[in-house]
């Protein structure tokens, strides 16, 4: 297990309990190194109306931070040679009716200019509660133009993520929820971790979703079903393992992280910060990489900075602390440097491509 020079845990336990009030939705964070856990530590409560507190095994929707292990499955069937990055997505989803081809790759890296599907559902008048990936695949059915020539610019939709998970289903034969037990967390021994494709199944340890209103907690569940874009559940504890195979590719491959970091390229040759579900980007001068989410009731971050092999993550049941900028002070901290407050720490726009 690595120590990083000068590393003071006890800052990162003060720093989340000082941030959470007794009684009210909380979160949960995690430090690694290694493909260790070096430290969890949480606070606050899982479930407000019974008083049940957060731990180090309780479970949150980490929202659009899934995206890296959406974009892991499809890389791994490429691997496999049962589909290709360039493939049109209307060579394996048919009934698509998008007049202009858009690869898988553009669908994972946001450079396809597909509409975002919150948006056309808003637009169409379908209900967020109960939709499925076969019912929202009936409405995107009917898009027909994208936002501008796929390839030449990068706009943050989680419609391409929805659809790489209709693909993983159709090539493999297995939802994205079972594929991806089968082929990431069940190799990796990430028991905790599911996409939850069906929402309305009770799920153990699952904290409850909050918002927060002049101060009082106010429910504010996921509602849909759909996963891809967003969907995963795990806890800061059965993460361990993925900052491992971040650093050095145990278990899963080089290649594939290799792959997975590869950033996007506009036909123009312009190199873009996105990869495949996450964002590179530096924390304190030093290369980082990682991806953020919402959705209601949750925040997440997962981050890693591979020079010195730190991995944070930090979970949350609410959405008053922003789980981004908490890691890139947390970092900072751990790493000796002058730690940014979180009102300075960078906002969530540029980095997590958040679900509303």
């Amino acid at each position: 297990m690595q120590i990083l020079p000068g590393m003071e845990l006890q800052l990162v336990e003060r720093e989340v309990f000082s941030l959470v009030d007794l009684g009210t939705p909380g979160l949960a964070a995690g430090v690694y190194s290694g493909g260790d856990a070096l430290l969890t530590t949480a606070a606050g409560t899982a479930c407000v109306e019974f008083g049940v507190p957060i731990d180090a095994d309780t479970r949150f929707d980490i929202a659009s931070a899934s995206k890296q292990f959406t974009a892991a499955c499809v890389l791994l069937l490429a691997r496999d040679g049962r589909l290709s990055l360039d493939d049109d997505v209307r060579t394996h989803v048919p009934e698509l009716n998008l007049a202009v081809p858009v690869t898988l790759r553009q669908c994972l890296q946001h450079t396809g200019g597909l509409p975002e599907w919150y948006a056309v559902v808003a637009l169409t008048g379908h209900p967020l509660e109960g939709m499925n990936e076969q019912r929202l695949l009936e409405v995107l059915a009917g898009l027909r133009t994208t936002t501008f020539a796929p390839g030449t610019d990068f706009s943050y939709s989680n419609t391409g993520y929805v659809l790489s998970a209709v693909v993983v289903r159709r090539v493999s034969g297995q939802s994205l929820a079972a594929f991806a037990r089968e082929r990431l967390f069940a190799p990796l021994g990430m028991d905790d971790s599911v996409f939850r494709d069906d929402a309305s199944l009770p799920l153990p340890r699952l904290a409850y979703g909050y918002a927060n209103e002049e101060g009082v907690p106010l429910r504010a569940d996921t509602q849909e079903s759909v996963v891809g874009a967003g969907g995963l559940v795990s806890s800061v504890r059965d993460l361990a393992p993925w900052f491992g195979f971040l650093a050095d590719g145990r278990v899963l491959g080089t290649d594939l992280r290799d792959a997975l970091l590869e950033r996007a390229v506009l036909a123009d040759g312009t190199v873009l910060p996105y990869a495949f579900g996450v964002y590179h980007h530096e924390v304190a001068g030093r290369p980082a990489f990682g991806h953020a989410g919402g959705v209601p009731g949750y925040l997440s971050d997962l981050l890693y900075l591979p020079s010195e092999d730190l991995g944070l993550a930090v979970l949350s049941n609410q959405r008053v602390i922003d789980p981004l900028a908490l890691n890139d002070r947390l970092a900072r901290l751990l790493l000796g440097e002058p730690p940014a407050s979180l009102r300075g720490c960078p906002c969530p726009g540029t980095r997590t491509g958040t679900t509303p």
